[in-house]
């Protein structure tokens, strides 16, 4: 199974679960609510010599009418 993400809002609401780009891996959560990840190396055409962790920020995308 894929991994899913669900976010949820600001005013409580929850998103609709969206899968995670195969290229990445959540590692953790910190204590601040900061989300960390790293590159998914199953999904690499080579291996890494090491294995870099990326604070992640999730944007809001406005919808266009």
């Amino acid at each position: 199974d894929k991994a899913k993400l669900i976010v949820r809002e600001e005013n409580g609401a929850y998103s609709k679960p969206f899968l995670l780009p195969d290229a990445w891996r959540i590692s953790f959560v910190d204590k601040k609510g900061r989300i960390w990840a790293h590159q998914n190396v199953n999904a690499l055409e080579y291996e890494p010599d090491m294995v870099t962790l990326y604070e992640l920020k999730l944007v809001k995308k406005e919808l266009k009418d």
